[in-house]
């Protein structure tokens, strides 16, 4: 019964935290496309499944390097959702949740004590630098670079050296 208990805590503090940063963030969820959105649907177009490929060479016109949180992020959002840039935050909304959840993890995996690693996550999760990432559909890489350099730290403490590379490759290659 004890074990139901903690597993229920858990699921609530899961729901609750969703919920929290639902609202918190929500005006940015409905945030159409600006900006650097309309360069990377010009890079992606004419773009066909067969020469993703294409996709990881650098753009002249460009001063970053981000085809996992750009250039593939668009290809394949639009491929699925086209205009509606509603799916477009939610996917980006969820990576950032799966941060915090990851982040909450950590901390218990070293020993923190259940509030401990509930503050963490939440002070990460609802932090107030994450408005633009989440609004802004260009700045995925704060989002995405982010989770899987955190995804990099949790296996590195795991003791699992091919995770880790693996997953700081692909930090690398979301955000620069």
């Amino acid at each position: 019964p004890g074990c139901k208990i903690i597993m229920r805590k858990k699921l609530i503090y899961i729901i609750l935290f969703f919920i929290g940063t639902f609202i918190f963030f929500s005006q940015g969820l409905f945030t159409y496309f600006v900006q650097d959105d309309f360069f990377y649907f010009k890079l992606i177009s004419g773009v066909k499944l067969l020469n993703l490929p294409k996709l990881l060479v650098p753009v002249a016109d460009s001063v970053w390097y981000r085809p996992l949180s750009a250039q593939y992020f668009f290809y394949f959002s639009k491929l699925l959702f086209g205009l509606n840039p509603l799916p477009y935050h939610i996917f980006i909304y969820l990576t950032h949740i799966g941060s915090s959840l990851i982040i909450y993890k950590i901390l218990r995996n070293q020993n923190q004590s259940q509030m401990t690693a509930s503050f963490g996550a939440t002070l990460y999760g609802f932090h107030q630098i994450h408005t633009i990432s989440l609004a802004w559909l260009s700045t995925y890489s704060f989002v995405l670079g982010p989770f899987f350099l955190i995804l990099s730290l949790y296996f590195y403490l795991m003791k699992k050296p091919i995770s880790t590379f693996s997953f700081f490759i692909l930090a690398v290659a979301a955000s620069e």
